[in-house]
C-alpha cells in the first residue's frame, strides 16, 4: 500500500526543489552575472538586499502553499470528479448475438473511505444513466469491514442491467487490513462470507473461481471471475483460474474478472489464450499523475506495467479501471480521476 503515499512524497520533493531553485538561481545571478556599480552607496546596497530577501521570502511562502492547496482540491473535488471512459473493443470470435454489447465496469469502491454520501450517489447515478447491458465490478468493495457498505445500500441497490451485475473479490474484500483481535483461516472465511452476503443482498452475482454462461439466441458468452490473484507477496492470492474456467468450454468468447492487473501478464497471457478480455482495477492509477491526450504518467507505472486503460497483446485485451473510490491513506486524486468504464464489444 506504500504507493498511495507517493503523491505526498512527490509534492514534498517538488516544494523543496522549487525553493532551492529560487534561492540558487538568485545566488548564481548575483555571483556571476550581476554587474556591480562602484558608485552604489552602502544604504542603497542594504535596501536592495532587504528588497531581494523580501521577494525571495514571499516567493517561497507562496510556493509552499501550492501543495496544500493542491491536496485540498484533490480531497474536496478530485476524489469525486467521476470520468466516463468509453472504449470500443474488437473481439473477432464474439458471438453474433452479443455484437454491440455495452459492458460497464467499475472497481475499487472502497466503502468507508468517502467523506460524503452525496458525491457517491451522483457517481452511481452516472452509472445507471448509461443503461448498460451488463455491469461488472472488479473488486475492493470495502476497506476493512463489510458493514461499511450499509450506508450506500440505497444507491447501490438502484443499479440495474438486463444481463445482470457480476463481481469478484479484491485484496481488501478479505478484511486483511483491519487489526482484528484474532485471525486464522476460520476468521478469514467468516470475513469473506460477510462480504459475500453484501453482494447477495444487492443481488450482484459474486464469482469466486467460477464461470457463468450468458446466453442470447442460443449463443454463449462466458463470464469468468476469480478471487484475488497477485504476483506480489504483499497481496493475497486465492484465485484459481484453471478451476474457474471449468464449464466455460461451450462459450466461444470469455471475459475474465480479475482484480489485480499483474495477473494478465504473469498467467493469463502465458497459459490461457482463450481469455479474450480481462477486466481489472486495484492500482487506482496511484490517484496521482498526468493524463494529457495519449500521454499518461503516474508513479504507479514503476510498480505495475499495466496500470490504467486498455492494453492489447495479439488478440487478447486487458482493461484496467482507475477506480471509483480511493484509498483511506490518501482520500483524494490529483490528475488521475475516478473512473466509470463503458466498453462496447464488437465482432469487427
Amino acid at each position: 500500500m506504500k504507493f498511495y503515499l507517493y503523491p505526498f512524497l512527490f509534492i514534498t520533493f517538488l516544494l523543496k526543489l522549487v525553493i532551492v531553485s529560487v534561492y540558487g538561481s538568485s545566488w548564481v545571478w548575483n555571483k556571476f552575472f550581476r554587474k556591480k556599480s562602484k558608485s552604489t552607496s552602502i544604504q542603497d546596497s542594504e535596501k536592495e538586499l532587504i528588497s531581494r530577501k523580501a521577494f525571495l521570502r514571499n516567493v517561497s511562502l507562496a510556493t509552499s502553499t501550492l501543495p496544500f492547496g493542491g491536496i485540498a482540491y484533490a480531497v474536496i473535488s478530485g476524489s469525486t470528479d467521476f470520468q466516463i471512459h468509453r472504449q470500443r473493443i474488437i473481439i473477432p470470435n464474439l458471438p453474433k448475438a452479443f455484437h454491440g454489447l455495452r459492458l460497464l465496469q467499475f472497481s475499487d469502491f472502497h466503502a468507508g473511505s468517502f467523506l460524503s454520501r452525496k458525491p457517491v450517489q451522483q457517481g452511481l447515478e452516472l452509472i445507471q444513466k448509461e443503461k448498460p447491458d451488463i455491469i461488472c465490478f472488479t473488486g475492493d468493495l470495502i476497506n476493512y469491514k463489510a458493514k461499511e457498505v450499509k450506508e450506500y445500500f440505497p444507491f447501490l441497490d438502484k443499479l440495474h442491467a438486463p444481463l445482470g451485475i457480476y463481481a469478484n473479490l479484491g485484496n481488501h474484500d478479505y478484511g486483511l487490513y483491519h487489526h482484528w483481535k484474532t485471525w486464522n483461516q476460520q476468521e478469514k472465511e467468516r470475513r469473506v462470507n460477510a462480504v459475500a452476503a453484501v453482494f447477495e443482498e444487492l443481488n450482484w452475482k459474486l464469482l469466486k473461481n467460477e464461470t457463468v454462461i450468458l446466453t442470447e439466441s442460443q449463443e454463449k458468452l462466458a463470464l469468468v471471475g476469480i478471487e484475488n490473484w497477485s504476483v506480489m507477496d504483499t497481496f493475497p492470492t486465492y484465485g484459481n483460474l484453471k478451476l474457474a474456467l471449468q464449464g466455460s468450454e461451450e462459450a466461444s468468447s470469455k471475459i475474465l474478472l480479475s482484480h489485480d492487473p499483474s495477473h494478465w501478464k504473469a498467467e493469463v497471457l502465458k497459459q490461457y489464450p482463450q481469455i479474450d478480455l480481462m477486466l481489472a482495477g486495484h492500482t487506482h492509477g496511484s490517484q496521482f499523475g498526468i493524463e494529457w491526450g495519449d500521454f499518461k504518467w503516474s508513479p504507479i507505472q514503476y510498480v505495475y506495467e499495466h496500470w490504467a486503460g486498455l492494453y492489447q497483446h495479439e488478440q487478447q485485451y486487458l482493461y484496467v479501471n482507475r477506480g471509483f473510490g480511493h484509498s483511506e491513506l490518501f482520500p483524494g486524486r490529483i490528475g488521475i480521476l475516478p473512473e466509470i468504464t463503458v466498453l462496447e464489444l464488437v465482432r469487427v
